[in-house]
């Protein structure tokens, strides 16, 4: 199979009033994390996300890509308010996957390598895990969460994550 793979994250965006953005990754805190505004808002994304992937998909596109695997995938060592977004995360990208997998598309999800909180870092270090195990772990739920992505592209070297 040829991949011809298109950055899906512009809907993400809709809304977003800043003087810079960075067009590289979705604005994770843009984003709603509960009520009306969040339910309308991601309402208005998998709307968005229907539309482009047919239009990408009509001129050739295969496959999409999202980000990303950290703010989707849960972990019993973040923190319980990290955690509760990435639930809420969740429960909204899995419709907007299947959008884009209903378009013919295939899913792909970044993933910056590593992206961690202080207290995530104390907890490895208190239990002796190492990030590799901790990735390995994050990976594991990831696809067993969603089981109708393609792969995840790995970023290495990201300076922002």
């Amino acid at each position: 199979m040829h991949l011809y793979l298109i950055d899906g994250i512009g809907p993400f965006f809709r809304g977003l009033k800043k003087r810079k953005i960075n067009w590289s990754k979705i604005p994770f805190y843009h984003l709603g994390s509960g009520g009306k505004e969040a339910t309308a808002q991601f309402s208005q994304i998998r709307n968005d996300v229907k539309i482009f992937t047919g239009r990408a998909r009509s001129v050739g596109f295969n496959a999409i890509t999202f980000d990303d695997v950290t703010h989707l995938t849960d972990h019993p060592l973040y923190e319980e308010c990290v955690r509760e977004k990435i639930r809420y995360f969740s429960e909204q990208f899995l419709p907007i996957f299947d959008v884009a997998v209903n378009a013919g598309m295939h899913v792909y999800v970044t993933m910056d390598v590593f992206s961690a909180t202080s207290d995530l870092e104390r907890r490895l270090a208190e239990i002796d895990l190492s990030v590799e195990e901790f990735l390995a772990d994050i990976l594991r739920r990831f696809f067993s969460t969603y089981q109708n992505i393609s792969g995840v592209i790995i970023r290495i070297g990201e300076s922002d994550g």
